[in-house]
């Protein structure tokens, strides 16, 4: 199947997931699985799972996101609750995405939607600055459960996966670059949208030959910062 080949999946979605982030045990570069596994088995060992995902909630920076069918081809993830957290000072704040719903495929290797959010604050190099800020914003969603945990026994019976935001601040030619789809990204019009995912337009604006990844700046400088989750299945 190919990654815009929207119209040939059955009606799919995530459901609702419970997200831990895994700061503390990233240290930018790679996970700690090791550790993060001995987490999430001494977090489970007395509690059923539904203490487990009680337990996350009133975690700092626990995430909850759900996922439904929205139309014939889309489908919209929403982040219904969100702990504060160190990060919210520079992150925009995210409501939603949308995606084509054939994504969430065994096919598929991952989820991946954007959005262009609006910010007052952004971190360049290690400086907080202010100002009025375009920032591209980038989920995935692996479909496959998290390497490294799935095959272990850490007291889960659902699926956990890997979540994860990258946020890029937009110059001005870049954000000029992405303009014509910036209201796409947010279109609730089924038809219209996946259309236009299955002409690849907007993906390569992103990461095609002539995308943004493909500049000098952003092969040296990719992204300026990201979060990362595990999104345990309710």
């Amino acid at each position: 199947m190919g990654i815009f080949d929207v119209f040939k999946s059955k009606a799919k979605d995530f459901g609702t997931l419970h997200c831990l982030n895994t700061r503390e045990w990233h240290n930018g570069y790679e996970t700690d699985t090791k550790g993060l596994v001995e987490f999430v088995k001494k977090q489970t060992k007395n509690k059923s799972e539904s203490q487990f995902i009680d337990y996350l909630k009133k975690r700092p920076e626990y995430r909850k996101f759900e996922d439904k069918n929205i139309s014939d081809t889309l489908n919209k993830i929403t982040c219904t609750k969100h702990n504060n957290n160190e990060d919210d000072v520079i992150l925009p704040k995210i409501n939603y995405f949308i995606y084509p719903k054939n994504f969430v495929d065994e096919h598929c290797k991952q989820v991946c939607a954007f959005r262009i959010l609006e910010t007052k604050t952004a971190m360049e190099g290690e400086k907080i600055k202010t100002g009025n800020f375009k920032i591209l914003v980038i989920l995935w969603i692996e479909n496959q459960p998290k390497p490294g945990i799935a095959e272990k026994d850490v007291g889960y019976s659902k699926k956990i996966r890997d979540l994860s935001f990258q946020f890029i601040v937009l110059d001005k030619m870049e954000y000029n670059h992405l303009k014509p789809f910036e209201k796409m990204y947010i279109n609730t019009e089924g038809d219209k949208y996946a259309k236009a995912w299955d002409k690849g337009d907007m993906y390569n604006a992103i990461f095609g030959d002539e995308g943004i990844f493909a500049t000098k700046k952003r092969k040296k400088y990719p992204i300026n910062y990201f979060q990362a989750f595990l999104a345990f299945e309710e």
